[in-house]
């Protein structure tokens, strides 16, 4: 019996990966074993030649090469470059040292970058949420309101970004659900009235009825929005073990991780 089974069901990956779109590696990788086992008299012999030779783990590491590459994808698209990298870093590392694969830092510096976006979101939302509260709020609220926009500001400054370059980026022009001139408008007069709160008597309440008619229009969009965001979170549960002096530090153990 040749190895024409094992080559059949290699060609079957092939042709399911080559239809996802996502497996690059993997189809490279299932093509050269395909090429290196043609000759052998039983599949038994193909099992051998590919345990005894680099092939035995090289679809392993195909396949997390393809998962690096999705997610680099995913994040360019996204416009989270600075992610993205981390996975073009991890993929480049693989390739000039095979035994670094299952290394698994690049995982943590993703995540914390990524925790570092959310803060940036969360904080260019409040100052959209202050500014918008600013311009409606009645006369006894006004100075509390000031304030909020203020310290909005100071939170996203605190964070080492600039509010000018975020209203730039597609994520944050995404999650603030107005037309293009009422986000122009926001993203001008919020810096003018931090330093120089607008006349109650000179605020456009049209743009006011126009701000919460484009929130009540996308809300759809804002409650996918939302669900994409919270499809991305997990909770994890974890035991901590305290050090054995003052100098020492917390270490924890992760028992068990869930999706929310």
């Amino acid at each position: 019996m040749s190895a024409k089974k094992n080559i059949e069901l290699y060609e079957i990956m092939i042709n399911n990966l080559e239809k996802s779109g996502f497996g690059d590696n993997q189809v490279q990788v299932y093509k050269e074993i395909i090429d290196f086992i043609k000759d052998c008299p039983s599949s038994l012999d193909a099992y051998k030649k590919l345990k005894s030779s680099d092939y035995s783990i090289a679809p392993n590491i195909a396949l997390i090469k393809d998962k690096l590459e999705t997610l680099k994808k995913a994040n360019l698209e996204i416009q989270m470059e600075e992610i993205a990298k981390v996975y073009a870093d991890k993929i480049e590392e693989i390739d000039s040292n095979p035994n670094s694969t299952y290394e698994t830092t690049y995982e943590e510096k993703a995540n914390e970058i990524w925790r570092e976006h959310e803060n940036k979101l969360y904080g260019f939302v409040a100052i959209y949420n202050a500014y918008l509260s600013l311009i409606i709020v009645d006369e006894e609220d006004y100075q509390f309101a000031h304030l909020n926009l203020i310290n909005a500001f100071k939170t996203l400054n605190s964070l080492n970004d600039n509010f000018l370059d975020l209203s730039k980026n597609k994520r944050f022009r995404d999650i603030i659900p107005i037309n293009d001139k009422a986000y122009f408008d926001f993203i001008k007069n919020a810096q003018i009235y931090k330093n120089s709160p607008p006349d109650l008597n000179q605020v456009d309440k049209n743009e006011i009825e126009l701000a919460f008619k484009n929130i009540k229009e996308n809300k759809s969009k804002l409650e996918k929005i939302a669900k994409d965001y919270l499809n991305q979170q997990k909770a994890s549960g974890a035991i901590s073990t305290s050090p054995k002096d003052k100098k020492g530090k917390y270490e924890y153990i992760e028992i068990l991780e869930v999706d929310l």
